[in-house]
């Protein structure tokens, strides 16, 4: 079996949207994706392939926080489920984090399982001072750390309790809860172009050491 981590080209969309799609077969993430890719909100799209065909994928999203401070939201991530647990997600996380962190951006949110991602050095974020404002557990809602100085200096910059945005979404949006939306207003972002989160309540970066 061979696999390879590669940048998505415009004759995988039709592969990623399946990759994508549960088996109930609902097109939720597969819309925001579209939506994502034709706002300009993919700012890296990776797909995993075996032997030639499409089997994983990741996305990965800007985010703006007050302004100035920038970093980006890991997601939506799919495998399909023939390949899982075979390593296709490890190097899909691997390979889309290193360029993120070579491309000179300062951290990396994910909404995730709160076993897996610590895997790839990811925290639960209120460990650093960091609550998302909509009620899911802290142990998922991570943050991983790219550049801790220039984080620390971003953090400090800015002060205390402020909105964590998804920075190509939220320009015409800034008042929009952070949550997991219902299919109603999944689709309604999904027409306007939006992730599945976009805002989060944050504290200060004083527990970052």
């Amino acid at each position: 079996m061979l696999i390879e981590i590669r940048e998505e080209r415009s004759d995988d969309v039709a592969a990623v949207r399946e990759v994508n799609r549960p088996p109930v077969g609902q097109d939720q993430e597969s819309n925001i994706i579209d939506a994502l890719r034709t706002n300009g909100g993919a700012l890296l799209s990776l797909v995993g392939t075996v032997n030639g065909q499409v089997a994983g994928h990741i996305m990965y999203s800007p985010l703006t926080v007050a302004e100035n401070v920038h970093g980006v939201a890991l997601g939506p991530m799919a495998v399909v489920p023939e390949y899982q647990r075979q390593g296709i997600g490890t190097k899909l996380i691997e390979a889309g984090n290193r360029k993120i962190k070579d491309a000179g951006h300062t951290f990396i949110v994910v909404v995730g399982h709160a076993q897996y991602y610590p895997r790839f050095g990811s925290r639960p974020a209120i460990e650093y001072g960091i609550k998302w404002e909509w009620d899911v557990p802290d142990e998922v809602f991570m943050l991983l750390v790219l550049n801790e100085a220039k984080m620390h200096l971003d953090w400090r910059s800015i002060g205390t309790n402020f909105g964590l945005y998804l920075g190509h979404l939220c320009q015409s949006e800034p008042a929009m809860s952070a949550k997991y939306f219902s299919a109603h207003e999944s689709n309604e972002m999904t027409r306007k172009g939006m992730n599945s989160f976009s805002c989060i309540s944050c504290g200060s970066w004083g527990n970052l050491r």
